[in-house]
């Protein structure tokens, strides 16, 4: 069973570039909280705690991806930025996905609307995530690389067993 947490960045103010935006004081305190917060959630639905974070190089998602595994705690999860889960759409997202081998369970920190277009892709689910919005859902496959056309999962099919959109 593959394990799929979905998360948009923090709220982020004005920078030089769009890139190059960091996460406001209270967006650093807020993806803090929602770190901890999500470690009791995963808990309580039985997740195994997340092995990685993928995150977009970004400076807001960076930041945020830090702030969560800071928040998860001790032993969490090891970031690995890369570069194109800069505003990727949803099929590029499950490119990268497809690519990880070991991981049962994957934080994904990304930006809207990709991250909400892959959120709709993979669960029964129509919103638009907020900053630090979550989704987390069982994928029902074995293996990332059955994300591929083909490989036996069934979009919309994914069972979302919890969102934060606070």
């Amino acid at each position: 069973m593959k394990y799929l947490i979905l998360l948009r960045h923090g709220p982020a103010g004005k920078g030089e570039t769009d890139f190059a935006r960091k996460l406001t004081p209270q967006g650093q305190e807020a993806a803090l909280a929602r770190g901890q917060l999500l470690k009791e959630k995963l808990a309580a639905a039985g997740y195994p705690g997340p092995d990685l974070i993928l995150s977009s190089p970004a400076v807001r998602a960076f930041e945020t991806a830090s702030r969560i595994q800071e928040g998860l705690g001790k032993g969490g999860p090891k970031i690995k930025v890369i570069r194109d889960l800069y505003l990727p759409g949803p099929d590029l997202c499950l490119l990268i996905l497809r690519e990880q081998k070991e991981a049962p369970c994957l934080i994904l920190c990304s930006h809207n609307p990709g991250i909400s277009d892959l959120g709709k892709t993979l669960f029964p689910w129509q919103g638009n995530l907020p900053p630090l919005g979550v989704l987390a859902g069982r994928l029902g496959v074995d293996s990332w690389e059955a994300l591929s056309p083909g490989g036996g999962f069934k979009p919309g099919s994914g069972l979302l067993d919890f969102s934060l959109e606070d």
